[in-house]
């Protein structure tokens, strides 16, 4: 399931601003919505194939997995020009393999409410 590196979604600091004027500005709305559906959606398919083959829960849609897992990387994104010294290389993967461990279905073989 690994995503080409030009493929994968990137997120610029320059964006941030955007947000914020968001919530005022619906050009700037429309920007940040297009945005967010242009990394979510191929997120949620890539999640959707993960469960159809057993490496992804299912007993939690994919679309509200995609968002949870935006979710956390919006959050990690904003907190880190703030605090960088919790994001260095261990931490980071530490967070990263967390991610992974809250999409991952349980041990024994269950595979959630789908299975």
């Amino acid at each position: 399931m690994a995503v080409p590196r030009h493929r994968r979604p990137r997120v610029l600091a320059r964006d941030v601003p955007l947000v914020v004027h968001a919530r005022y500005e619906p050009a700037f709305a429309a920007v940040i919505e297009q945005r967010h559906a242009r990394h979510r959606d191929p997120l949620a398919s890539l999640l959707t194939a993960g469960q159809a083959q057993g490496t992804v829960r299912d007993d939690i849609p994919a679309d509200l997995l995609a968002d949870q897992l935006a979710a956390i990387a919006d959050g990690w994104m904003t907190m880190f020009p703030i605090e960088p010294t919790r994001f260095t290389g261990g931490r980071v993967q530490a967070l990263l393999d967390a991610a992974i461990t809250s999409i991952t279905p349980p041990p024994g073989g269950a595979r959630g409410a789908g299975a």
